[in-house]
Order: structure tokens, then C-alpha cells, then sequence
């Protein structure tokens, strides 16, 4: 599970009137593919401090919105959007997992 740094978590509700950030909160994130749970997912995690302890939360969102998520990224700031994008595909132990499968001969020494 992978911690994001640059995230905030925010809180309205029937203590706080306005958004306001949570100090001493912590966000992770992790991709389940379906091989370890029912169905794969992609879960984000929520930790946020209350009085007496802390109140975790935990988003669990479907591939099929995916897609949302992407758009949302691209309208946010395209070209960092973009370098995530190409690093996931090109950089990830998955990508690596894939091409080591579809092109078998490559990396491979060869013999003189």
C-alpha cells in the first residue's frame, strides 16, 4: 500500500460548517486485482484523527470508473497526468510482468 504525501483530507460536517483540513491525517492507496479479493478495485484509505482515536475510511472504487478517475486527472493538470500515466504503463512491475509474457525473446543475452 502506497502512502500519498501530497493529499489532504478535508471535513465538513455537523462540527465544522466550512471544509476544513485534517491535521494528522494519513491517505494510502492500493490496487486489488481480483486474484486477492471478490472483485478488483482500487482502494483508498482515510485515516483522521477524532476526539478518543481515529475514524478510518476506505473508498472502494470499480474498475469501470477507471475512466472517471483518468478524466478528472487530465482536466486537473493534463501534463502530470499524463507522466503518471506513462510511468504506470511503462515503469510498473505489472507492465514489466506483461511485456516479459508478449515478448519472451526480450532482454534475453544472446548467445555467440
Amino acid at each position: 500500500m502506497a502512502e500519498l504525501n501530497g493529499t489532504k483530507v478535508t471535513r465538513k460536517g455537523a462540527t465544522a460548517r466550512y471544509f476544513s483540513e485534517e491535521r494528522e491525517s494519513y491517505v494510502s492507496i492500493e490496487g486489488l486485482p481480483k486474484t486477492y479479493t471478490a472483485f478488483p478495485r482500487l482502494e483508498l484509505r482515510f485515516s483522521v484523527p477524532v476526539p478518543g482515536g481515529t475514524t478510518d475510511l476506505k473508498l472502494l472504487t470499480n474498475p469501470s470508473d477507471f475512466e472517471a478517475l483518468a478524466d478528472a486527472m487530465m482536466k486537473t493538470d493534463c501534463e502530470a497526468a499524463t507522466r503518471a500515466f506513462a510511468r504506470a504503463v511503462f515503469f510498473s512491475a505489472k507492465s514489466k510482468e506483461v511485456e516479459r509474457r508478449l515478448y519472451p525473446e526480450r532482454g534475453r543475452k544472446k548467445k555467440a
